[in-house]
């Protein structure tokens, strides 16, 4: 008889506004449960998994991997994930594998798109980057089905995305940066994907963090740090202030 006690992954997703977490076992997803309210990642991320470790009659001591959003996102939500990642790879010697905070949001297109049967080509997530910029990411549709990344996680605002990248197939967005730049998006001429599925999930972070731990992609936890893609407001202050 076998007597190994069961192995859980646990994803957390801490890059927007609203937070989740998800727990696992190998390739399926267990259940993910939402934070109660938005920003409430450092109050709750650690509550909920307990919580779902406890339902599935789990400890943190039987957490196996732990998956996290490395970035763009929140400068607090994605700090608050990744120290949470570290500490549980530094007292439990949890692995850790980390994806992009706009190929989760992605996801959710791609997932609606398929169920849906649409004929969308293209695709750009957008998480809000504040003074008017977003973060963004574009993937193109290939013969087989599959997405392909064609722009890489970067910031920009409104008209340079719209100057650059509007023209050829009609490109479909969604993402928690809509919020602010949906009338700007739709008088370009571009397609606004429903809101039900604008933010990422735990259960995202999940599966494609999951696909890179299966090729054996996991992260240094001494290494591994957010991408911002740009320096938080009170940097960028100091440094004017400098050059001044």
């Amino acid at each position: 008889m076998n007597s190994e006690k069961q192995r859980f992954n646990i994803a957390v997703d801490t890059s927007g506004r609203a937070g989740s977490a998800a727990i696992g076992v190998g390739d399926a997803v267990l259940e993910e449960k939402p934070f109660t309210d938005m920003m409430r990642h450092a109050a709750e991320i650690l509550p909920v998994i307990g919580s779902l470790l406890e339902k599935h009659g789990g400890t943190p001591a039987d957490i196996e991997d732990v998956y996290v959003t490395s970035g763009p996102g929140s400068f607090t939500g994605l700090r608050i994930g990744i120290a949470m990642a570290k500490m549980m790879a530094l007292a439990a010697n949890v692995r850790i594998a980390s994806v992009s905070s706009l190929a989760v949001t992605a996801q959710n297109a791609f997932d609606y798109i398929k169920a849906e049967g649409l004929d969308v080509q293209r695709v750009a997530a957008i998480i809000d980057a504040k003074r008017g910029q977003f973060f963004v990411a574009i993937y193109q549709r290939q013969a087989d089905g599959g997405w392909v990344k064609t722009l890489d996680d970067t910031m920009m605002r409104a008209p340079e995305l719209l100057e650059k990248y509007a023209a050829g197939d009609k490109m479909w967005v969604l993402g928690e940066g809509l919020k602010y730049y949906r009338e700007k998006f739709e008088a370009g001429g571009l397609g606004i994907l429903p809101e039900s599925i604008w933010c990422g999930s735990a259960s995202n972070v999940y599966r494609l963090c999951r696909e890179k731990a299966n090729a054996g992609g996991f992260d240094n936890p001494d290494e591994l740090l957010p991408s911002y893609l740009r320096l938080a407001e009170a940097e960028e202050n100091w440094l004017k202030k400098q050059q001044s």
